[in-house]
């Protein structure tokens, strides 16, 4: 962290390391304790921070993780490279995003949400 904010990762991903209440865990690949699913969010604005996706999905439920795939930055924030991932807590939380997330907007674009195909 540097000054409280990720840094920029060129080619990598900015990661939630927050631990706090509905923080999450940060990383990539496999969860960490929880109930082990994850969702995938598509068609993200390159400015779209792993912050600004928390934040939107915490009307949810506490949030895990939130993970936004990076490359390059754009002045001192990591460029999105249109895609991330949301982890809740709770399966019903998970459940309920995947109903009523998608299509709803962030950053000026609609996002889809489906589930995480890659655990």
């Amino acid at each position: 962290l540097q000054n409280g904010r990720p840094m920029p990762m060129a080619g990598g991903f900015a990661r939630n390391r927050s631990r706090s209440r509905g923080g999450g865990k940060g990383g990539v690949g496999k969860p960490v304790g929880g109930f082990g699913k994850r969702l995938y969010v598509g068609n993200l604005a390159f400015t779209v921070s792993w912050q600004d996706l928390k934040d939107h999905f915490k009307v949810i439920g506490p949030i895990r993780d939130a993970t936004v795939a990076t490359d390059g930055t754009i002045g001192t924030r990591p460029k999105s490279r249109g895609f991330g991932f949301v982890e809740f807590f709770k399966p019903e939380d998970h459940e309920r995003a995947l109903q009523v997330m998608t299509d709803t907007e962030i950053g000026g674009r609609k996002i889809w949400v489906r589930e995480d195909r890659d655990l």
